[in-house]
């Protein structure tokens, strides 16, 4: 066992993110750890001198877990590792990405080959991410081969596929629970891969780039084809088809798409799916796709940027119980505007409302400043009962003089004088996210008109109120009850 240097190089927005539930998860630079497990033989003895044998299996169980392998030449020390401790299965990774880069030089026939015989013997692997996996099943059949024969596939995660691919999806052994699949070109369709048997047992779906046109008359044969598909992100992917073949779906991201899309996504005339979704994340730009369709959630996620149009939205935003909204720009303009009146209409559920301020420290008195004058009058005739605003790090230095402190109390009080209707209010600022229980801070709003103030409640209280607010009791109903909302552990 050695100390290293971790690295991590993630290959897409969505490639790296993701981690398979109860492992370990560490980039690793290869050549630093074979180099140190080849020449430092005397350090290894020592440290392994220092522990247990149960704490050296664990260690070398934890340090294995996830590779990296961000240039091809480093597949053949390790493979060259791997095999001379063949019968040692705990420092057979569980986790193996694949940085292949087309663009750099042609790797030697040396290196394929060592990936070839990594997969051939990588019987524990459970998470696989290979990027331009059409080029190297192209460059050596023995990949796709051994690829599809692997047994214990939890998570696949393949990048520039085709044909070929798909041809490997087909035959695959293993039936991985989450999938992220992105196409080589955009002639592929989401309805390409529709009856993979690969994809059978598959809850979570990644699509990328499968940007094609399926045909209208060949969709109805596809309906349905993964019912079991429960969470679905759609990055620059026809959507239309995508729902099709998933009717299921509880949470859906749909991210990426353009103007040039819409030909793709959108339905026959007079079609709408009325589909009602636990989960719904998308763009401001997006938003006329989703309400052609006649999609709506219980919980609604807008990313509202600089490129985003001025939509009515009235109906699919009134929907919802609980609307997040994620400011990524230097300012609050009409669409804010527009949102603060369509959650005030008399027709709204909104009930929860979560705020992500991600802009420039130099921009954020204006920002607040354009919310506390503009929205928050506009929220004053609301049903919210709980609001819940992050501020999100740029510069720590501005951090760190109290700013953000000051921008979250003008906040704060501004939400609680202008809209009587508060009970709760979560606030928190730093570089982890909305969820991130650790950085927020929970309070109750108590006091009358003119005089509320905010008192600190306990914790775990702020964390089930919150899951509370999301839950399918509480938006089925809107009938908020602290009893039921103290006692809900669910997520």
């Amino acid at each position: 066992m050695c100390f290293f240097h971790a690295t991590s190089t993630p290959l897409s927005p969505s490639f790296m993110t993701r981690s398979a539930p109860g492992t370990h998860c560490i980039s690793l630079h290869l050549a630093t750890i074979m180099s140190l497990l080849a020449l430092n033989d005397d350090i290894l003895r020592t440290i392994a001198e220092m522990l247990s044998a149960a704490e050296c299996i664990s260690l070398s169980s934890y340090v294995f877990a996830s590779i990296t392998v961000s240039r091809m030449e480093q597949l053949v020390p390790m493979h060259d590792h791997l095999i001379r401790n063949i019968d040692n299965r705990l420092i057979w990774p569980r986790e193996l990405s694949i940085h292949y880069s087309m663009t750099m030089r042609r790797p030697a026939d040396a290196a394929i080959d060592a990936l070839v015989g990594i997969l051939e013997h990588a019987r524990e692997l459970k998470v696989l991410a290979v990027r331009n996996c059409e080029e190297l099943i192209h460059r050596d059949a023995r990949v796709g081969e051994h690829l599809a024969a692997l047994p214990n596939l939890s998570d696949i995660r393949l990048i520039s596929i085709g044909t070929k691919t798909l041809d490997v999806l087909r035959k695959m052994v293993s039936r991985p629970e989450r999938a992220m699949l992105s196409a080589a070109l955009h002639h592929q369709a989401p309805t390409d891969i529709a009856r993979l048997p690969a994809l059978d047992n598959v809850k979570e779906l990644t699509l990328d780039f499968f940007l094609a046109a399926s045909q209208p008359q060949h969709l109805s044969s596809f309906a349905g084809a993964y019912p079991q598909i429960e969470i679905l992100c759609i990055h620059a992917s026809a959507v239309y088809p995508s729902l099709i073949l998933f009717p299921n779906v509880r949470k859906l991201t749909l991210c990426g798409s353009t103007s040039a899309l819409w030909e793709h996504n959108l339905p026959v005339a007079g079609h709408r799916m009325k589909r009602h979704l636990d989960y719904l994340d998308v763009a401001t730009k997006d938003l006329p796709i989703i309400s052609t369709l006649g999609i709506r959630s219980d919980s609604l996620h807008i990313n509202i940027r600089f490129d985003s149009p001025e939509v009515d939205n009235t109906e699919l935003v009134s929907a919802a119980a609980v609307l997040r909204l994620h400011l990524q720009q230097s300012g609050c303009d009409e669409r804010c505007v527009a949102l603060a009146r369509m959650v005030s209409t008399n027709s709204s559920r909104v009930r929860y409302l979560v705020l992500t301020i991600n802009s420039p420290c130099q921009d954020l008195p204006l920002v607040v400043t354009q919310w506390i004058d503009n929205i928050t009058p506009l929220l004053s005739s609301s049903q919210l009962i709980c609001i819940r605003v992050h501020l999100v790090h740029r510069d720590q230095v501005t951090w760190e003089r109290g700013d953000a402190h000051r921008f979250l109390q003008l906040l704060e009080g501004a939400h609680i004088s202008a809209i009587p209707s508060l009970r709760f209010y979560f606030q928190g600022r730093g570089e982890g996210g909305i969820d991130d229980p650790s950085v927020i801070t929970w309070g109750r709003v108590e006091g009358d008109e003119g005089r509320r103030t905010v008192q600190p409640i306990p914790n775990w209280q702020g964390e089930r109120i919150h899951r509370y607010l999301q839950s399918s009791e509480f938006c089925r109903t809107l009938r908020f009850d602290e009893v039921a909302a103290l006692n809900y552990t669910g997520r």
